[in-house]
């Protein structure tokens, strides 16, 4: 799960949309929504 968790990570799509050459801006944006939509998904806390 781990690496699921990286490669979804906002952090981690922002760096990968600036290396395929989008501004910086619109990077930050994308990645921005994709956090809101997607932490609540990746992040959830489970219980044993």
């Amino acid at each position: 799960m781990s690496g699921v968790q990286h490669r979804a990570n906002g952090l981690h799509l922002f760096c990968r949309l600036r290396d395929c050459g989008v501004p910086a801006g619109l990077a930050r944006r994308i990645a921005g929504a994709w956090e809101a939509l997607a932490h609540a998904v990746i992040y959830r806390r489970r219980t044993a």
